[in-house]
């Protein structure tokens, strides 16, 4: 399926040039290619819900969920240090809340 292979290639590139590359914790990286292999695990999950890369899918879709999460909190906690605490506790303008 085409939206599995494409979900899977950009999560992949992800995790792969952040680590390997740049030795960086990918959770405080900016989440792009995360958002897009979420989104595109959803419309494979939402479309084909009986397929049998549904499942897989569905556990990618947590994996990229608590990623997005961790770069949430690394955010929060930036602001944090930096004494920013109002920011720290507002949503940002590429927050998703519905993930």
């Amino acid at each position: 399926m085409l939206t599995t292979s494409r979900g899977w290639c950009i999560s992949r590139a992800a995790r792969a040039s952040s680590k390997r590359l740049f030795r960086a914790d990918i959770s405080k990286r900016p989440p792009q290619e995360a958002r897009q292999s979420f989104q595109s695990f959803q419309t494979l999950v939402q479309r084909f819900p009986k397929s049998p890369y549904a499942a897989d899918a569905r556990q990618r879709m947590i994996y990229l969920r608590n990623k997005l999460a961790d770069y949430e909190l690394a955010i929060a906690r930036y602001c944090m240090k930096r004494g920013a605490y109002v920011g720290s506790g507002q949503p940002g303008p590429g927050r998703d809340r519905n993930l």
